[in-house]
């Protein structure tokens, strides 16, 4: 869901996002509640597929943003050549934002509007173009 409302908010083609998870179910496909709530933003997550996070995939991107302070403190120690460029994508709100995965469709409402408020913050600090 973050890496879908971060892309749909950047306005540049040398911008790229892509998501990767500390635990995720390599290949599954998003959860159908997250497709839905996204199509309604006009975003088709559909051919999204889970993957796990490895230094190969990160190693190529600037700024690594975890939902939460585990996940964050997991990369630095897997991956310490990452120190200075992963945070919690709530990290301005100093919130973790906690995975939504099986909860309630406002369990996942809930979710998106503390991604998109934590996005804001991000783009009111940085330039992703």
């Amino acid at each position: 869901m973050a890496a879908a409302l971060l892309a749909s908010t950047t306005e540049s083609a040398t911008v790229q996002v892509e998501s990767a998870g500390v635990a995720a179910l390599s290949g599954e496909g998003p959860d159908p509640a997250v497709q839905d709530l996204l199509a309604a933003k006009g975003l088709d997550i559909s051919g999204h597929r889970a993957r796990q996070l490895e230094l190969t995939l990160a190693r190529n991107f600037e700024l690594i943003l975890a939902m939460e302070a585990r996940q964050v403190d997991w990369i630095k120690r897997a991956y310490p050549q990452l120190w200075g460029r992963t945070y919690r994508l709530g990290h301005w709100l100093d919130l973790d934002i906690l995975d939504p995965y099986g909860g309630s469709s406002q369990d996942l409402q809930n979710a998106k509007s503390v991604i998109e408020k934590s996005l804001d913050q991000w783009h009111q600090r940085i330039q992703f173009a």
